[in-house]
């Protein structure tokens, strides 16, 4: 009988050529809820199958069937001219080396106004991250990786041929071969990217039925001078300057065409108090934008401003501060 590792790989293989497939959706379905190893082991297919972002980390593993591509539809093809037995290999193989201690590891963590700046890595990469923000950073032989819940990150990447770098902000991965770019998750559900130079490429992902891996639902390349912007399953480039996200490092916030909420969420980062824009998301065309910079000692004259520059009320409550539109 085969162990639930190798029926997840049978399943994660059927799946993969018939994606479309709902009889065989419920069928796997049904298998799924019969044990809850199932659940687990099929999970695990799905981490490691995740962790094949080069075509060297696949080779090591299913050289002798063929050699696997980064791109979906080949990665597809490949799997579908495997056997079951490579398939179970492949999976057994790639926890084997996911679960691999990388070569150097390390995490930060920075409070309210407490930016941390100028930190340099093993690599030669440099990077700054904002207030209030936390990171993960690793190296592995042909990987280097990192992951910011939240908060701003400037990374200023060192060239490694053989070595990208993978960014990973919660549902989007920014895959970076050298150059400096600004990541800023400043909200859960929206993040904005802004690249100086280099090229860099955003994929945004979905978790699959029960958490078990993840399905791409689009790319978007970025050249040097680009912001991207992700929101609520949408992407977009604005045509605002990339040195914006850029500007914190130097004590200067820069608001561009901004609205009520970006405002509070950035000030909030240096604030006494936390600043909030119940209303003020943007999506109105009645709601205030506003173009402004602001030195991060100068805030509190900056909030006492916002209503001569645009139709905003500033609200000060004991434990907040609101700025509502007009």
């Amino acid at each position: 009988m085969k162990t639930p590792l190798e029926q997840a790989a049978q399943w994660f293989m059927r799946l993969q050529q018939s994606p479309d497939d709902d009889s065989l959706q419920a069928r796997f379905e049904r298998w799924i809820w019969q044990d809850p190893a199932h659940a687990t082991a099929y999970r695990e297919v799905c981490h490691a199958w995740d962790a094949f972002d080069s075509d060297q980390a696949l080779g090591r593993l299913a050289s002798a069937a063929t050699r696997a591509s980064t791109n979906q539809a080949q990665r597809r093809r490949t799997l579908k001219h495997l056997s079951i037995g490579a398939v179970s290999i492949l999976a057994v193989g790639g926890l084997a080396w996911q679960r691999q201690r990388p070569d150097w590891h390390g995490q930060w963590q920075t409070a309210q106004a407490a930016p941390l700046l100028g930190q340099a890595l093993p690599d030669g990469s440099v990077f700054d991250l904002g207030p209030d923000a936390s990171l993960q950073a690793s190296f592995r032989p042909d990987l280097r990786s990192a992951e910011l819940p939240q908060g701003a990150l400037i990374l200023a990447a060192a060239a490694d041929g053989q070595r990208p770098w993978r960014l990973r902000s919660r549902n989007v991965d920014i895959q970076l071969q050298d150059g400096r770019i600004a990541i800023d998750r400043w909200r859960p559900e929206q993040i904005r990217i802004s690249l100086e130079h280099g090229q860099a490429t955003a994929t945004l992902n979905e978790p699959r039925w029960l958490g078990l891996g993840r399905i791409e639902r689009g790319q978007w390349p970025l050249r040097a001078g680009q912001v991207l912007d992700i929101q609520a399953g949408q992407a977009r480039y604005l045509d605002i300057p990339a040195a914006d996200a850029y500007a914190w490092r130097a004590g200067v916030l820069v608001f561009s065409n901004a609205s009520l909420e970006e405002i509070a969420a950035q000030l909030s980062r240096y604030a006494a108090l936390p600043v909030r824009a119940p209303l003020g998301n943007g999506t109105s065309p009645r709601q205030p934008r506003i173009a402004a910079s602001v030195r991060l000692t100068d805030i509190p004259q900056f909030l006492a401003s916002l209503p001569t520059l645009g139709n905003i009320r500033v609200r000060s409550l004991p434990d907040h501060i609101e700025l509502l539109p007009v």
